[in-house]
C-alpha cells in the first residue's frame, strides 16, 4: 500500500481513494478499481476482476472531460463568488 493510503485515517480512506482516482483521471489514467460505486457512474474504469484492461487516448479524454466538468466551478460562478468571500 502506498504511504499516502496509509496515511489516511480508516475511516477516511476511501475518500482519499476517490481523490487519488480522480487524479489520475486527470493524469490520462483509466482507473482500475476494487468494486464499482457510484461515484465512478459514466466514467470508464476497470475493476480488478476485469480479465482484460484497455486504455485510449479517446478514453483517457472523456474521462477527463468529464471529470474537470464535474470537480471545476465554472469560472463565471467562481467570478462572483470571489468578492463575495473577501468581504468576509
Amino acid at each position: 500500500m502506498s504511504s499516502w493510503a496509509q496515511n489516511c485515517p480508516m475511516s477516511k480512506r476511501r475518500l482519499c481513494l476517490v481523490i487519488q482516482i480522480f487524479r489520475g483521471m486527470q493524469c490520462g489514467a483509466i482507473p482500475i478499481v476494487e468494486e464499482s460505486a457510484e461515484a465512478y457512474e459514466a466514467f470508464t474504469y476497470h475493476t480488478m476482476t476485469d480479465a482484460t484492461y484497455h486504455w485510449s487516448p479517446e478514453l483517457a479524454l472523456a474521462n477527463y472531460e468529464l471529470c474537470r466538468s464535474r470537480i471545476t466551478i465554472p469560472r463565471e460562478e467562481l467570478n462572483a463568488a470571489i468578492p463575495k468571500l473577501l468581504i468576509q
